[in-house]
């Protein structure tokens, strides 16, 4: 069906206005000590927050896209922009009026319609990122502490030395054991994780340049989305960060200091192997007869009697 100029004055029109009305304090952005030319958040800013590039919340706005954007995307609209319940409901009708082909994916519309008439995601899009058999024989395989990671840094699956080593996020206080989110322990339980990694700061700085440049590549991906809609959400901190356009670039290597009760503080260097579907293998990879490697082999014998 051919969209309509009136619906897509009409969402332009909504989201602009709401948009003038969040500051940037009230978004968790930081001030830039000079006058503003805008009143509110600017469609970068937006765009910053929600994890997408300018051009494409731009046409968001706009009711120029080609297809509707998914719910998550909708939802963490709707947060940012602070809505109500009821502007929430405007801006899922407003949706459906712009992009009347594929109209608009509300919660309301997932949970309507019938399981099998839902089409199905493509697979990058919609992996959940089972490890495989042959995935926990590979990290099995290593002597050293290894683990895979999802693209949006659930931890997937540890072999028994990682999880010694990673003991304090696996058991992190309400987390469920099977999908713990790096970025989400980092910076939801900051006091844990700083005690935990004595280079918080560098972590987290890595973390989110590796988030940033798995959206960049899968930029629907809904875990992805409610990753970033979860933290926009609860840090002040990670809104900071995740606008900041020096991020530095991303590396398959580097090091990791880490404090643990059994081997005290290490710093360890690691390696990531990369997946086809923007999974990470991390093995730590500790040179023989250094100190890592002395506290990487005491982990080891204790896991092997664990």
């Amino acid at each position: 069906m051919r969209r309509g100029f009136k619906a897509q004055t009409d969402l332009r029109v909504f989201l602009s206005e709401h948009r003038a009305a969040v500051t940037p304090a009230m978004a968790g952005l930081p001030a830039q000590g000079r006058p503003r030319r805008v009143v509110g958040l600017r469609r970068d800013e937006i765009a910053g927050l929600l994890g997408v590039a300018t051009e494409y919340y731009a046409d968001l706005e706009r009711g120029l896209l080609s297809d509707a954007p998914d719910a998550s995307l909708q939802d963490l609209l709707s947060d940012v922009l602070a809505l109500s319940p009821e502007d929430r409901h405007r801006l899922n009708l407003l949706l459906d009026a712009a992009y009347p082909g594929a109209g608009a994916v509300t919660r309301e519309r997932i949970d309507e319609e019938p399981q099998q008439q839902m089409p199905s995601a493509p697979q990058q899009e919609a992996d959940h990122y089972g490890a495989s058999e042959a995935m926990k024989q590979l990290l099995d395989s290593f002597d050293m502490p290894a683990y895979l990671r999802s693209r949006s840094l659930d931890l997937v699956a540890v072999n028994r030395p990682g999880r010694l080593l990673y003991a304090p996020v696996l058991e992190w206080a309400g987390a469920d054991e099977e999908k713990v989110n790096l970025l989400e322990f980092a910076f939801l339980d900051q006091e844990a994780a700083q005690s935990f990694w004595p280079d918080w700061g560098d972590v987290i700085t890595r973390a989110v340049a590796d988030l940033r440049g798995a959206l960049e590549t899968y930029p629907n991906d809904p875990e992805l989305i409610g990753v970033v809609g979860t933290l926009s959400a609860r840090s002040r901190l990670f809104c900071r960060m995740w606008i900041d356009q020096d991020l530095p670039p991303r590396s398959s290597q580097g090091h990791e200091k880490i404090f643990h009760s059994l081997i005290g503080a290490v710093t360890i260097p690691f390696r990531m192997l990369a997946e086809e579907d923007g999974a990470q293998v991390v093995v730590f990879t500790p040179v023989s007869g250094s100190p890592a490697y002395t506290a990487m082999q005491r982990l080891r014998a204790w896991a092997a009697t664990g």
